[in-house]
């Protein structure tokens, strides 16, 4: 199965044909970029280029079904654009800030922003955030996502200051017992080819 079916498979099997996925000719330039840069960056340890499309676009996507009707979006810790960047390809509609603190991760997102013309409606900011102190540029997301390896309680602490009333806040994760900060919602997903089990923790309206 060559590199485009593969992907088109993959989102039938993960069930997100009815939503609006990027393109393959996006994605399929996506990873030429991505595999070019890894070879002087270190952008992910994934190398073979159908594993990469498992892991990280068809499992960034599995988003889709969460994203707001409208509104704007923060991925916290985004790296090599995982999964803020694949989700602004899928809804150019929404504002997507990309925040992740390593220059040169942030050159390739930028460029990738502008290899996939999609400048409008994204902002890459080059920081960390912390906890103690509120970073006034960044407020009023209708929701929050990240695949960094933070701890549930960490992360929410961190970004509940950022959050909407009614906003919500989800993190991509592992199989994971029991649960640390308040309690949230835990959707159990499976990708396509691997059986490798993954799981969203959602929290939304009124974290603390």
């Amino acid at each position: 199965m060559d590199q485009e079916k593969y992907y088109r498979q993959g989102l039938k099997e993960l069930g997100l044909r009815r939503y609006p996925c990027p393109p393959w000719e996006k994605v399929g330039l996506y990873l030429e970029e991505l595999l070019r840069w890894n070879t002087s960056i270190n952008l992910t340890a994934i190398v073979d280029p159908k594993e990469i499309i498992e892991k990280h676009f068809l499992d960034s996507l599995t988003l889709l079904p969460y994203l707001p009707k409208a509104g704007r979006v923060l991925d916290v810790g985004s790296g090599a654009g995982f999964p803020g960047l694949v989700l602004k390809m899928a809804r150019p509609d929404l504002k997507v800030v990309l925040v992740e603190a390593r220059e040169k991760k942030v050159h390739f997102l930028r460029h990738m922003i502008r290899g996939l013309k999609i400048q409008e409606g994204i902002q890459t900011v080059a920081r960390h955030l912390d906890p103690e102190v509120f970073q006034g540029d960044l407020r009023s997301f209708d929701l929050i996502v990240t695949r960094a390896t933070f701890q549930p309680d960490v992360f929410l602490r961190l970004v509940t200051p950022y959050q909407t009333r009614k906003g919500c806040v989800l993190m991509m994760r592992g199989v994971m017992k029991g649960k640390m900060g308040p309690p949230p919602k835990i959707v159990p997903y499976t990708l396509p080819f691997s059986g490798l089990q993954r799981t969203l923790w959602i929290w939304s309206e009124g974290i603390f």
